[in-house]
């Protein structure tokens, strides 16, 4: 069974291979890849002590127990620049990794311990500060796991909202994925502390290799996803406008439109000015009908109008009280209504329907669509077979 753990180390160095040779690869991949080489050194590691290598390379003893510090810091720094309008690394992301530091630091005695005695002192726990290694350091090594995944899935979520004042849709751009897999290591950890009290408290067990073939699945599955990631954000526009958004997303519609005003009384924008871009945005929407284009941002409206698009941000925000997303969707599903009462449509599936009317999926769709009208569109459709189009 030791096998798994060169099939993990295998699949961990194809993924980073992969990701380093990527045309557009950008910072959160060479993140990623540099995450799947530590996993790959970590499991190889982990084989060779599961194939006593040490007996005859004593050395090679203890040199991945500080390697899980690592794994919480990637999959943060991971997520943060994915999210990142201009990624970058910051110098702010190397305080993540003073764990692992001093971790090493710690083990340095036994590092330059002589050879011959290395494994006996490793076993027995003879040099003293090895106790310390199972007090101290394997404490917080199983605390840090959880905290950067809740850490991780708060950014999410927040992610999740604040795309929707750039976007008219979320598919992949709204990481569910990453989230999905961020649940899932979260499970990885539970494993790992189940693992680790039972080999301690309820039984013996061999908690590594427990811990290490949970691992090797989740490799693969991060490694596939990764991949295929794209960029989400392609133009570069102010951060402080960002966090202003992150802050409105919090709220529901009515207080949407009070913290917008409050957020906005040193935007600079001119009440005659907004109202002008507010006329000029819903003539172009009505007569342009852009929001049957399914991936349209506010930047192409922006540009389109020839207006600035924090100005149109600001409009749509304080003036109608939504975001973008809500804005452009309340078109659509208005579109989709009109479409399904037309009676030259009624060959028409109702999934056509949707994406004639600007959804790019079934179940943006169908959610979107339930979440202005209270229905799905299938039972819209029942509840008003036999109606015209003047009576919708």
């Amino acid at each position: 069974m030791n096998t798994f753990f060169l099939i993990g180390a295998a699949f961990a160095l194809f993924f980073a291979v992969l990701l380093s040779g990527k045309k557009e690869k950008r910072l959160p991949d060479l993140v990623l890849s540099s995450w799947f080489l530590v996993i790959m050194l970590h499991l190889l590691a982990c084989f060779t002590f599961s194939e006593k290598a040490y007996l005859e390379y004593p050395h090679l003893l203890g040199i991945d127990d500080s390697f899980p510090f690592l794994y919480g810091p990637f999959i943060f720094i991971y997520a943060v620049t994915l999210i990142a309008r201009k990624p970058i690394f910051r110098k702010s992301y190397l305080l993540h990794f003073i764990p692992f530091v001093i971790s090493n630091l710690v083990y340095l005695p036994f590092f330059l311990a002589d050879g011959e005695n290395k494994v006996e002192l490793y076993f027995t726990r003879k040099l003293e500060i090895l106790p310390l290694r199972e007090n101290v350091l394997i404490t917080f090594k199983l605390l840090s796991g959880p905290v950067y995944v809740t850490w991780v899935w708060l950014l999410l979520r927040k992610h999740c909202k604040n795309i929707q004042h750039y976007f008219s849709y979320t598919e992949e751009i709204d990481l569910k994925w990453l989230k999905r897999l961020t649940f899932w290591f979260g499970v990885f950890l539970m494993v790992v502390l189940t693992s680790f009290f039972a080999e301690q408290v309820i039984f013996p067990i061999n908690s590594d290799f427990v811990i290490n073939i949970a691992f090797s699945v989740f490799v693969i599955a991060f490694g596939y996803y990764g991949f295929k990631q794209g960029a989400i954000f392609t133009e570069v526009t102010r951060q402080d406008d960002y966090f202003v958004h992150e802050e409105l997303s919090n709220a529901n519609q009515q207080n949407e439109e009070e913290i917008a005003t409050v957020k906005y009384e040193k935007s600079g924008l001119k009440e005659d000015d907004a109202n002008k871009y507010l006329e000029m945005l819903l003539e172009y929407m009505e007569e342009e009908e852009s929001y049957l284009n399914s991936e349209l941002t506010i930047e192409d409206v922006a540009n389109a109008l020839d207006i600035p698009r924090h100005g149109l941000t600001q409009v749509i925000n304080q003036k109608l009280g939504k975001n973008f997303y809500q804005f452009v969707n309340e078109y659509r599903v208005e579109e989709s209504k009109r479409r399904i009462m037309d009676p030259q449509n009624q060959l028409l599936t109702l999934l056509a329907i949707g994406y004639d009317s600007g959804f790019n999926s079934k179940s943006s769709f169908n959610t979107i669509f339930k979440s202005f009208t209270n229905l799905t569109p299938s039972q819209f459709k029942k509840m008003n077979e036999g109606a015209s189009l003047v009576d919708i």
